[in-house]
């Protein structure tokens, strides 16, 4: 007995339902992810320390215009040297730690120093991939990619520390990605208009034909029905004739 398309429906929707043993589980813990460019952890360490001595200029010249530099102030300048390095410290290791990897099906960034954190973003729902440069990753010949997920503002992806070709040919790779990932789903969408249209047209044609043959019909059967009214009425007319000539004759 074969089976009925409820269902083989009903059927798809279970195995569907299937809970996946741990085993088959994809992790990310195994995937061995690349390093970005050695010049990003000295662009940062250098953009840190920028910074960082910017802020002590700026405060001392304003205490120096207050004639307010005495020992607390020098106090307080020490405090913020300290706390600037060790942040410049942790974001110099940071740097180091950042890494990425570009699979099949998506793009994967694990960054972090102590709280790690692992944003996988597939192609399927990439949508727009943007390169930048500021002046100080042009001193290092470096560039950031940002990737943009279908119906976000924000940028899902943000990857940062590689060197310029290489950022220009991973912009390339991931829109080519994306849009492989995506046309199946337009491919599908007009195959089934495709076939909708070519029902809709055998259902015009089938029905173009079913009244073409019902006029043919109902033209055969009118002339057949005429013929036939009209071979009866000619033998009643010429039987009738030769009765009006005997009768005129008598």
């Amino acid at each position: 007995m074969s089976a009925t398309p409820e269902s083989d429906v009903t059927a798809a929707n279970t195995s569907e339902k299937l809970l996946i043993a741990e085993a088959q589980w994809q992790s990310y813990t195994k995937v061995t992810l690349t390093k970005v460019d050695k010049n990003y952890p000295k662009q940062i360490l250098t953009q840190s320390i920028g910074l960082l001595l910017l802020i002590i200029a700026a405060l001392v010249i304003v205490m120096t215009l207050n004639q307010a530099l005495g020992a607390d102030e020098y106090l307080i300048i020490s405090a913020i040297l300290i706390v600037g390095s060790v942040l410049t410290l942790m974001r110099f290791l940071a740097a180091k730690k950042l890494r990425y990897g570009v699979l099949e099906h998506e793009i994967l960034i694990r960054q972090g120093l102590w709280w790690i954190k692992t944003t996988a973003l597939p192609y399927s729902r990439l949508q727009h991939v943007s390169l930048s440069q500021n002046p100080l990753q042009r001193r290092f010949n470096l560039a950031s990619i940002k990737c943009f997920s279908a119906g976000s503002g924000a940028a899902e992806i943000f990857l940062p520390g590689l060197s310029f070709p290489l950022a220009e040919k991973l912009r390339q790779h991931l829109l080519n990605k994306a849009s492989s990932h995506q046309q199946p789903h337009s491919s599908d969408i007009s195959s089934n208009i495709s076939s909708n249209i070519g029902s809709n047209i055998g259902s015009d044609i089938n029905s173009d034909t079913s009244s073409n043959i019902s006029s043919n019909l109902g033209s055969d059967t009118s002339s057949d029905t005429s013929s036939d009214t009209s071979s009866n009425i000619s033998p009643v007319i010429s039987t009738e004739k030769p009765r009006t000539k005997e009768a005129a004759d008598e």
